[in-house]
């Protein structure tokens, strides 16, 4: 069962100061049974190269793993859409917050709280990393959520950017993520293959050989780097598929229902359409805020993709996630 979204960060305490977000707050969407069963959750973090976050591996993934017996959330959190105000750790927050919001509310959404995996694509793929490599750098001042751990129990990673090393990462998503002037430091800190630790959960990792956007480079390091510290890893690479496959079982199409995480880009719509946004602001953007409109008029388009090779992958994942929990 879908529940309404719920609101991760209260504006009404300052806690969520990101610029050009224009309202849009970032929000769990829980899908949870209707039983009284305690569940293993899965917090489903879509792609969208750190631009915007896609309906496709948001809903239709969060009702895979619902079908599967856990209990599922889909985050939308914070974005770069106009290209000029990079993400940094932001998305990082939000990420741990999800996580101990989860935790926090176990008992209303029937949750193992020592059972919380992280399930991202793409560019979600990396925030979802950078929360497993970088969980000990989000302090929470919330006093709910202070002493709650952000630490995901395992990660499953979907054709996942990894690293910030423009050589073989998806330059976009870093662009957006930290800006096209950045330093060394961040950068590393970015490079999630060179941040792997000792308690750097588990993780389940697939991608196609092919993928013309994200290199399966990016996948390749960041099982190394978890083997080197003796972490369990699950490496599958399909022999062929294009980038953004989601279920891969063809029914991840947008439509009107699942499209809610684009409201951060209705958001910004809005704001152009009322005039409540300075000429100035969008210095550079025009061509950017083209694309994004593009992104809302695939609603109730036809846009999945079946790879009848790869549509095994939630059920490789599941397995393997009830030997790992």
């Amino acid at each position: 069962m879908r529940l309404e979204r719920c609101m991760i960060w209260d504006a009404g305490k300052n806690e969520y100061t990101h610029e050009k977000t224009f309202g849009a707050y970032p929000f769990l969407v829980p899908y949870i049974h209707e039983d009284e069963v305690k569940r293993p959750a899965v917090l489903v973090v879509p792609g969208g190269a750190y631009r915007f976050v896609s309906p496709t591996e948001g809903e239709p993934v969060a009702e895979i793993f619902y079908e599967r017996g856990y209990q599922a959330f889909v985050v939308t959190y914070t974005t770069n859409m106009l290209g000029i105000s990079p993400v940094r750790k932001q998305a990082l927050n939000d990420l741990a917050r999800a996580v101990r919001y989860i935790r926090y509310n176990k008992e209303k959404f029937r949750v193992m709280g020592d059972r919380v995996a992280i399930c991202g694509f793409s560019a979600g793929g990396h925030a979802a990393a950078s929360l497993c490599v970088h969980f000990d750098d989000v302090p929470d001042a919330d006093p709910r959520f202070r002493d709650i751990p952000a630490r995901p129990d395992l990660s499953i990673l979907s054709y996942p950017v990894i690293s910030g090393d423009i050589s073989f990462t998806h330059r976009e998503s870093i662009e957006m993520l930290l800006g096209k002037e950045r330093t060394e430091e961040e950068i590393l800190y970015a490079s999630n293959e060179k941040n792997v630790k000792a308690d750097t959960p588990p993780a389940f990792i697939w991608h196609t050989f092919d993928d013309a956007t994200v290199p399966v480079r990016n996948s390749f390091e960041y099982a190394q780097a978890l083997r080197e510290k003796d972490i369990p890893v699950a490496l599958h690479v399909f022999t062929s598929g294009v980038h953004g496959l989601a279920t891969a079982d063809g029914n991840s199409a947008v439509t009107e229902e699942n499209a809610y995480t684009y409201g951060p880009l209705r958001a910004l719509k809005r704001a152009l359409e009322e005039g409540k946004i300075r000429p100035e602001e969008l210095d550079g953007a025009e061509d950017t805020i083209r694309r994004l409109d593009g992104q809302l008029s695939r609603v109730d388009n036809d846009t999945a993709v079946r790879n009848r090779e790869a549509e095994v992958w939630p059920d490789l994942a599941d397995q393997w996630m009830r030997n790992m929990l």
